[in-house]
C-alpha cells in the first residue's frame, strides 16, 4: 500500500510540479480553499485547520469560513510581498560587488551577518529574506499550532555531498530503517516533510529519520547504515527526545531545534512543518514510468524554477533530465542536461549508475492518492517530488 496524499498536499505538489512561479494569485486563493475544505462544507474545522489555517479564524468559534480564509490570507500575500520587496532592496544596496551573496564587509550592514544560516561566512539572498522575515516577527512560515524553536529546520549542505557509491555487485542490499513508531512519547522511523515559506514562495521538501538509538538525521542522502548516517554533516543529525507533547533535537553543530508536537492521522505537526510517516516501494516494478518534477522559488518580481524529467524503463535503464531558468529584474538565464544509464532500487534506496559518469544514490519512496488510476501518483527521489505521467 502506498502512502496517501492529503488533498491540500496533492494541490501544492501538483503547482510544483508545474514549475509555476506565482502561486497564489487570487485565482489560486480559490483552489486553495477548494482543497482545504475537505468535507466541502464551507468551513475549515477540525483537522482542517492543521497547518495554521487557524489563525484566520476572526471571531474564536474554532472555525474558518470561506471568508475569513480569503480576507486574510490576501491580506498576508500583501503585507509580506511588501515586506520581501523592501528587503530585497536594502539587499541589493548592501551587494555592493553585485556578486549574488554578501561576504567581507557587506555583512556589517542591516544585521546580515546574524543570517547566516550554514555558517559558511556568505549570505544568500534567500538566507537574507529569511533572515530578515523572522528578525520582524513577519510570517515567514504558516504558523502550526506549535511555538516558534530556536532553530529552523536545517537546510541541505551548500557543499558538495559525499560521493554515492553503487550497491555491491554481491547484491547486498543497503540498511533500511525499522518501521515507523508514533506515540506520546516515543518516536521512530522515515518521515516525508513539508514546510511552505511565504517570504519566497517555497515549498521545502526534507527527510527525517529518527532513528531507534535517539539521534535524528536531517536529509539522509545515501542510505541508513552505519557509514552512511556517520557521513552526515553534524548540523544535520543530533539527539532527540519526547517529552510532555514537546519534541527537541540538539543538533551536532550545538543549537537547538524545539517546539510542541501534534500527532495527526499518519503522522504529525512539528516546527511549522507537516511530517508523514512513509513506505518503501514493495517491487521494483511499481517505479517504473515516466515522471516530472521541479522546484520553484520567487522573491520580489525575481524567480528561479528547476523543471526535470525522469524515466525509468523495464529493461533496467534510465534517463534523467533537467531545465533551470533564474529570471532577475527581468532578464533570464538558464541551463539544461541530462544523462543516461542503468538504475536500481533496493528498498528506500534508488541508484542511478550513469553511463559516463558516477553513480547517484538517493531516497525513493512512492506518495498515491487513492482517488486516481494511477498507482502511485508521485514518486520522491532525491529531494525532488516527481509527477507520474499518465
Amino acid at each position: 500500500m502506498f502512502t496517501r496524499i492529503p488533498r491540500v498536499q496533492i494541490f501544492l505538489l501538483a503547482l510544483l510540479a508545474c514549475g509555476g512561479s506565482t502561486l497564489f494569485a487570487q485565482t489560486e486563493d480559490e483552489a486553495l480553499w477548494k482543497n482545504l475544505d475537505v468535507t466541502e462544507d464551507g468551513w475549515l474545522d477540525g483537522t482542517e485547520l492543521n497547518g495554521g489555517w487557524a489563525r484566520f479564524d476572526t471571531d474564536g468559534d474554532n472555525e474558518v469560513t470561506k471568508s475569513e480564509f480569503l480576507q486574510g490570507w490576501s491580506k498576508e500575500r500583501k503585507e509580506t510581498a511588501s515586506s520581501v520587496a523592501e528587503d530585497n532592496l536594502l539587499f541589493k544596496k548592501l551587494d555592493a560587488s553585485g556578486n549574488g551573496y554578501l561576504s567581507g564587509t557587506e555583512l556589517d550592514g542591516g544585521n546580515a551577518r546574524a543570517y547566516d544560516a550554514n555558517k559558511d561566512k556568505r549570505v544568500t539572498l534567500e538566507e537574507f529574506l529569511a533572515g530578515r522575515a523572522k528578525n520582524a516577527g513577519a510570517n515567514a512560515a504558516p504558523p502550526a499550532t506549535q511555538p516558534a524553536t530556536e532553530k529552523t529546520t536545517p537546510k541541505t549542505p551548500a557543499k558538495k555531498p559525499t560521493k554515492p557509491t553503487a550497491p555491491k555487485a554481491t547484491g547486498e542490499k543497503p540498511a533500511q530503517p525499522p518501521a515507523s513508531v508514533i506515540s506520546a512519547n516515543k518516536l521512530i522511523g522515515l518521515f516525508y516533510m513539508q514546510k511552505y515559506w511565504i517570504a519566497t514562495r517555497h515549498l521545502e521538501k526534507a527527510i527525517w529519520y529518527f532513528a531507534p538509538d535517539g539521534n535524528a538525521y536531517f536529509n539522509p542522502a545515501a542510505g541508513f547504515s552505519p557509514a552512511d548516517l556517520e557521513a552526515i554533516e553534524a548540523k544535520n543529525k543530533g539527539s532527540y527526545k519526547i517529552a510532555n507533547k514537546e519534541l527537541s533535537v540538539v543538533w551536532g553543530d550545538g543549537q537547538k531545534s524545539s517546539g510542541e508536537i501534534e500527532i495527526v492521522p499518519g503522522g504529525f505537526n512539528w516546527d511549522t512543518g507537516m511530517f508523514l510517516q512513509i513506505e518503501p516501494f514493495t517491487d521494483p516494478k511499481q517505479i517504473i514510468g515516466s515522471y516530472e518534477g521541479g522546484t520553484s522559488m520567487t522573491f520580489s518580481g525575481n524567480s528561479t524554477i528547476t523543471v526535470k524529467t525522469l524515466e525509468l524503463r523495464a529493461d533496467g535503464t534510465f534517463s534523467w533530465s533537467g531545465i533551470s531558468t533564474i529570471e532577475v529584474d527581468g532578464d533570464k538565464t538558464g541551463g539544461e542536461n541530462g544523462t543516461t544509464g542503468k538504475w536500481a532500487l533496493s528498498g528506500y534506496v534508488l541508484t542511478l549508475a550513469p553511463n559516463d559518469g558516477e553513480a547517484v544514490r538517493g531516497i525513493a519512496f512512492p506518495f498515491d492518492n487513492e482517488e486516481t488510476e494511477i498507482k502511485p501518483d508521485y514518486t520522491f527521489f532525491s529531494g525532488t517530488m516527481y509527477k507520474k505521467k499518465g
